[in-house]
């Protein structure tokens, strides 16, 4: 059984509860509790953070679910000028977005909206960690340079290595404004892998840039130097 109300304004409060007047007695009368009209939008809420699938490296947001007990999804958006342009709703407190990599950066918002459709406002917005580097073969340097990290303050940021695809392992602590570094004496032969671990120490909050790779080739000296065709000239006055 199913009856609809329409309310001439919205912005009203309404209750309702189903009575009956005559139970199986005959005699009493039973009433079910009351249902109120939802006006209360979900609360305000941020993105965790944002930061580069290790696998795929796709861009990966995750957050909290929102308190309010009837929230029915998210809904993440793409903020570009002041403007948030819809990308996906999701009913998981984290999203995999394919569309973006590390050529193309973008910032990140999200809102939450209940089983009425409420929304939350949108949240302020988030950008991952982007690195980039190069190798100097004849040096054997490798140098790292990269955004940081966008949404909340870092306390420390940290350089995960891998070499030889032996693992990543934290090789370098920075303080939070720094964005450059050189590696150096890297040995001739490896195959090298980087990126930048953004971490809030408070809040326990991480973020992982996009993975960069290098491979330092081994330097082949000639075993003989020789002149191919020598020749000699003599000038006669």
């Amino acid at each position: 059984i199913s009856t609809s109300v329409v309310v001439t304004d919205i912005n009203s409060s309404w209750k309702y509860k189903i009575v009956t007047y005559f139970a199986c007695n005959g005699i009493d009368s039973l009433e079910s509790n009351e249902l109120s009209i939802d006006q209360s939008k979900p609360s305000i809420m941020e993105i965790d953070s944002v930061s580069f699938d290790p696998i795929t490296q796709k861009i990966l947001l995750g957050w909290k679910n929102n308190p309010a007990p009837d929230t029915k999804g998210y809904r993440v958006y793409q903020y570009n000028n002041s403007v948030n342009n819809k990308i996906v709703d999701v009913d998981s407190n984290h999203v995999i977005l394919p569309g973006f990599n590390i050529s193309n950066p973008a910032d990140f918002t999200i809102a939450a909206y209940d089983s009425c459709n409420l929304f939350s406002a949108i949240s302020n917005f988030q950008r991952a960690a982007y690195l980039n580097g190069s190798i100097d073969t004849c040096k054997r340097t490798v140098s790292l340079g990269w955004s940081l990290y966008q949404g909340w303050n870092a306390s420390k940021q940290f350089l995960v290595t891998n070499i030889n695809g032996n693992g990543y392992h934290k090789t370098h602590t920075f303080i939070a404004g720094e964005n450059s570094t050189t590696i150096n004496n890297i040995k001739t032969g490896d195959s090298i892998c980087y990126y930048i671990r953004t971490e809030e120490i408070s809040s326990g909050k991480t973020a992982s840039s996009n993975t960069i790779c290098f491979k330092l080739k081994n330097v082949k000296v000639p075993i003989i130097n020789y002149f191919n065709r020598p020749s000699s000239s003599t000038g006669m006055k």
